[in-house]
């Protein structure tokens, strides 16, 4: 990180050094970007379009609300904008749910996802996305089918409890139909995705926990899932977890291209009934046959002693 810093700052001193240094330095400088102060990343992103385009990396930590005189008038426009036209598509009822978390006010709130909807939609040339983003919907002003160079996204739910719906995401996805590795922290639920991601190979969720019927619903939006890693989450994240024999099935039924399968429940203090060590060598043999590669860590609790064992098969 230390050493990211340096080359940063070294690249913003060499554009006040002269204008065909500018030039060279700020094409390397806007190639990968942090969303920290936002509000003046989006300013000089939308009055620089060759910029916004150069981008390719993007990192966006959790941020506070920006001060209503503090925010520039053209981000202010460009939200009431692009929310105009996502709350367009909606009539009734179902506008009304549309508006939530899109008032007026909410550009100045802090612990939103207006940042990261603003920024993400003016790079159309991302490769990686890295996002820290809350409970409700996210990336609504991204366009189906405008991010088409997306290859890798790493989201994380910005809380200490309770977890992100994956089905908030779907706009992302279908802006970015050619994501192959997605990683996701802290997942509680899918609900009609409704998506299909034809080149996703790679899936890692950490700290989760949702139902069967979510896991149904997310193999069948990757139809070329080649690895599948799980770390449990605990009840903090949610109240719903599939069980190794559901497992079993889901794989077997919903994931026809899958290599490799690794589980780790090692922090699973609640379900434990549902994941037993002797079961899970079992089900491998199952996976075995059908060529997969299955990776179990049991849980740790109930054990005398607390241990690091690695994977198993």
């Amino acid at each position: 990180m230390d050493a990211d810093l340096a080359h940063i700052s070294a690249l913003a001193s060499l554009c006040s050094t002269s204008r065909h240094l500018n030039n060279i330095a700020t094409r390397h400088l806007y190639h990968h970007v942090r969303g920290k102060h936002w509000w003046r990343l989006a300013r000089t992103l939308l009055a620089r379009k060759d910029l916004a385009h150069r981008i390719r990396s993007m990192r966006i930590p959790s941020v506070t609300g920006v001060e209503e005189a503090d925010c520039p008038p053209q981000v202010v426009a460009y939200y009431d904008s692009q929310r105009k036209i996502y709350l367009d598509a909606f009539l009734g009822d179902d506008r009304d749910e549309a508006m939530f978390h899109l008032g007026d006010d909410e550009l100045y709130k802090g612990g939103g996802n207006i940042p990261v909807e603003i920024l993400s939609s003016l790079c159309p040339n991302l490769e990686t996305l890295e996002s820290d983003i809350y409970y409700f919907g996210t990336f609504r002003f991204c366009a189906p089918h405008s991010m088409l160079h997306l290859r890798s996204i790493a989201l994380s739910h910005n809380d200490t409890r309770y977890g992100m719906s994956l089905e908030h995401v779907a706009p992302l996805f279908r802006a970015a139909p050619n994501i192959t590795h997605a990683l996701f922290c802290m997942v509680s639920s899918c609900d009609k995705l409704d998506v299909t991601l034809p080149k996703l190979i790679s899936l890692d969720f950490r700290k989760s926990t949702f139902s069967g019927s979510s896991l149904v619903d997310i193999l069948s939006a990757c139809p070329n899932l080649k690895t599948f890693r799980y770390e449990m989450g605990s009840a903090m994240v949610g109240d719903e977890q599939f069980t190794l024999r559901e497992a079993r099935d889901v794989f077997l039924a919903h994931a026809p291209k899958l290599e490799s399968l690794c589980l780790d429940t090692s922090d699973n203090e609640i379900w434990k009934e549902d994941w037993d060590e002797a079961e899970a060598s079992e089900v491998g043999g199952l996976f075995a046959e059908r060529g997969v590669w299955l990776a179990f860590k049991p849980s740790i609790w109930g054990r005398r002693v607390r241990t690091s064992r690695p994977f198993a098969p």
